[in-house]
């Protein structure tokens, strides 16, 4: 491509994706915060398998191009949906009260660093592995549907006090999501939360105390 077409093709796709973020703006109270990762990592693996196929076929066939710059945009609407602004907003809610603010920081830090990494691999890597490199992250995105169904807690409408406690009370990482989807809702009273922790048998002295 020329480097006006370029340009404008780069400007027009991160446009998309700036439009793109609304969606989650409006589903994510709506659908959940682990279903838009799901749904994210499960379009973005799509996305990339797609375009290690259509790259595989080299810059010189047309009809393969306008299909990778098509999977691009595509990409650009799955990867705003889950981590454009939720990854963030679910680390706050997992974290507990006294490690919210460091665990944000390191997580925000954690998000730039990559980023700044890949900024300066994927040229490299383009020119020396060319369609393949696509491949490494249809595999990457594809491991965040199962992570997320497995490990990660639904913090939609539930009481995050009483999340933290799930993250200390589970027998194994395997309990913590199902533990979590039997949390009184967020805007629960007082008395359903005292209903919760005594039906729970082993529920603490020190969570009936918080309450």
């Amino acid at each position: 491509m020329s480097a006006s077409l370029s340009s404008i093709l780069a400007a027009c796709a991160l446009t998309w994706k700036f439009l793109s973020c609304f969606i989650a703006f409006f589903a994510i109270d709506r659908f959940g915060r682990c279903t838009l990762f799901i749904v994210s990592g499960t379009g973005m693996s799509a996305c990339m398998a797609a375009l290690a196929i259509t790259a595989s076929f080299g810059s010189t066939n047309k009809h393969a191009s306008i299909a990778s710059a098509c999977f691009i945009f595509l990409f650009n609407i799955f990867y705003p949906i889950g981590f454009l602004g939720r990854n963030f907003l679910y680390c706050t809610e997992v974290a507990a009260v006294h490690l919210r603010v460091a665990m944000t920081s390191i997580s925000a830090a954690n998000h730039w660093l990559w980023n700044i990494v890949v900024v300066m691999v994927t040229p490299v890597a383009l020119e020396t592995t060319g369609y393949q490199y696509y491949i490494i992250y249809a595999i990457l995105s594809a491991c965040i549907p199962i992570l997320v169904y497995f490990f990660y807690p639904e913090t939609m409408n539930r009481n995050l006090e009483l999340l933290i406690h799930v993250f200390r009370d589970a027998s194994s990482l395997w309990k913590i999501v199902s533990m979590a989807r039997n949390l009184p809702r967020g805007d629960s009273t007082d008395m359903d939360l005292m209903a919760y922790i005594e039906g729970k048998n082993g529920g603490s002295v020190e969570m009936k105390e918080r309450i």
